[in-house]
């Protein structure tokens, strides 16, 4: 896991309350792949969240990740 995209993925889902799995690849200028991965070991974690609804996915953090990040 890279620590260095990771506090930034957690900080970019965090600054925006949630966001599309698109807009955070844009904004991190990260490859698709390689962002799903990151949001893959994260969910294990429980610390990210990613929903289906309206054909897009959005990620979200947990309860617990908004814990870790105060």
């Amino acid at each position: 896991m890279n620590a260095i995209g990771t506090a930034a993925l957690m900080e970019l889902v965090a600054a925006n309350n949630g966001l599309s799995v698109a807009r955070a690849c844009k904004r991190l200028a990260m490859p698709r792949s390689e962002l799903l991965r990151l949001i893959s070991e994260l969910a294990e974690l429980q610390l990210l969240r990613v929903d289906y609804a309206s054909g897009r996915q959005r990620i979200w953090l947990t309860d617990t990740a908004r814990a870790v990040l105060r």
